[in-house]
């Protein structure tokens, strides 16, 4: 972990077009990612990625929503789970049968075409971003809080796209503030985060949605972007070393 610590990061390209997390969000967790893994396990990941850059690997998903032949992949970013409910394994295509898929075809990347393997590289890229933002696995009764109408500071949105985006945008959240925030946690912390499940991690995300929805006449202020930065920047550090153990756990051989 210190070589962490003295890696200069990629610098992050910030994008004007805000998607899923963000352009930044899925960035710094593609980059966080990238810097945590072993030099040849990087060179692995560089080889089947070609040109395309690691913050690009980190947004594909959703620079191709515009393609309506990539429709299908719609819902792999997300699960819908009503309040007092539980998650109930299915073969319905959603967020935790994508990355399970996703992560088990990549174990035999040694046979497959390049290209496949390079395509399953950015959606684990992607999702593992979108599972770490706790309204990938919201209420289906509002989509996620998409319905759910926000005010900020700065514009009129929804609840979703506070998290996505506008927290990340507001408060400034950069790659060296989560930088900041990995460098304190300690060895065994980090050891603890890498284990469990996709469904573990993304129950560890819905616990956070009962304190989300705690705010009066759809104001978004201050106080709120503020709590919730540093929830953000913890999500997103997470979603890192745990796409890197992923990772590792997949080309280590």
């Amino acid at each position: 972990m210190k070589r962490f610590l003295l890696i200069c990061l990629l610098a992050n390209v910030v994008s004007n077009s805000l998607f899923a997390w963000g352009h930044e969000g899925h960035e710094m967790v593609a980059d966080i990612a990238y810097q945590l893994l072993a030099p040849a396990t990087q060179q692995k990941v560089k080889h089947y990625l070609g040109k395309m850059s690691i913050e690009q690997a980190g947004t594909w998903m959703d620079e191709i929503k515009g393609d309506r032949a990539n429709d299908y992949m719609k819902p792999w970013h997300y699960i819908n789970i009503e309040k007092g409910q539980e998650y109930k394994p299915s073969d319905t295509a959603n967020i935790i049968w994508a990355l399970n898929a996703t992560s088990n075809e990549l174990k035999s990347y040694g046979s497959m075409p390049d290209e496949k393997v390079k395509r399953d590289i950015c959606i684990l890229f992607h999702l593992m971003g979108d599972l770490g933002q706790p309204l990938h696995s919201g209420y289906g009764s509002d989509k996620g809080g998409n319905t759910v109408d926000a005010f900020t500071m700065a514009k009129t949105t929804n609840l979703h796209a506070v998290w996505d985006s506008e927290i990340i945008h507001d408060q400034r959240i950069s790659l060296e503030d989560c930088k900041a925030y990995y460098n304190k946690l300690k060895p065994d912390a980090i050891a603890k985060i890498k284990q469990g499940s996709f469904v573990d991690w993304m129950n560890e995300s819905r616990a956070y949605l009962s304190e989300i929805y705690n705010f009066k006449h759809h104001e978004i202020g201050q106080a709120y972007e503020s709590k919730y930065a540093v929830v953000i920047k913890k999500q997103i550090v997470y979603s890192g070393i745990r796409l890197a153990a992923i990772l590792e756990s997949i080309f280590k051989s």
